[in-house]
């Protein structure tokens, strides 16, 4: 051998692509650190749950009332979110369709979620592998304005649309099937949300599924989906807030019709 041939053998496996199994065990390690971080938290909201005084000081927070089932482990966990929960959204997608939406109109919630989640550094992770969850960014609203041909009365464009780009991040990366989408999530406010999610079955039975139109008759299911409420924002500037009572004298929690 030449003096010089480890240095060869040295750089020749440095640009060599990594195996499958150094895939599957740098995988494997990331899926470990955030467990590893959860749970910390986990046990940070514990001792929460169990602690008279709090260490911590939120003047925002009024830890009184019938709607917490424990006002201490509620606000840790808050905390713990705002500290550590991120967020990795699909780039894949091209607008209208994807990464965008009504932020106005009966709609708008879901365009501004989509909106903040393209903007917002704090809970937007680039690293897929630091991600506790993942949003896949279409916008339902949209694909009804535009595939939807009421003369045909036909679901199908809606639907291929959703089946191909599930296709598409499941074949790119291997975080949909090493799940089976339960750490994936879509968001809708439009009645047709949830018959969006059937199109694809791991889409409806294990992702997290954010809808306006939560309801138990359309197999909205408590156990793994959230209830998002829905907000008619009228065209036009919004200087303040819109109006009512202050937070501290209402007496419902949430309404809409």
């Amino acid at each position: 051998m030449s003096p010089n041939s480890n240095d060869i053998f040295d750089e020749t496996h440095a640009n060599a692509s990594p195996s499958p199994t150094m895939i599957e065990e740098k995988v494997a390690s990331d899926i470990d650190k955030l467990e590893i971080g959860l749970q910390k938290v986990r046990a940070a909201i514990k001792e929460a749950k169990y602690t008279t005084n709090r260490t911590y000081q939120d003047p925002d927070f009024q830890p009184v009332g019938p709607i917490y089932w424990n006002a201490n482990a509620f606000h840790r966990s808050y905390i713990e979110m705002e500290k550590r929960f991120k967020v990795f959204v699909y780039e894949e997608g091209e607008s209208p369709l994807f990464h965008n939406g009504p932020c106005k109109s009966i709609y708008s919630t879901e365009g501004n979620f989509i909106h903040q989640m393209e903007v917002n550094d704090q809970f937007r992770t680039k690293n897929p592998n630091k991600a506790h969850v993942f949003f896949l960014p279409f916008s339902v609203t949209m694909m009804v304005h535009y595939l939807y041909q009421p003369e045909l009365r036909s679901f199908d464009f809606i639907k291929h649309t959703v089946i191909d780009y599930i296709d598409v991040i499941s074949s790119k990366y291997p975080f949909w099937n090493r799940s089976l989408a339960a750490d994936h999530f879509m968001l809708s406010c439009h009645d047709w949300g949830p018959i969006a999610s059937f199109s694809v079955p791991y889409l409806k039975e294990n992702s997290i599924r954010v809808l306006c139109n939560a309801n138990t008759s359309e197999e909205f299911q408590p156990r793994k989906d959230v209830s998002l409420p829905e907000i008619n924002l009228q065209p036009g500037p919004t200087s303040t807030f819109i109006g009512g009572s202050s937070p501290s004298n209402r007496s419902i929690l949430a309404f809409f019709a």
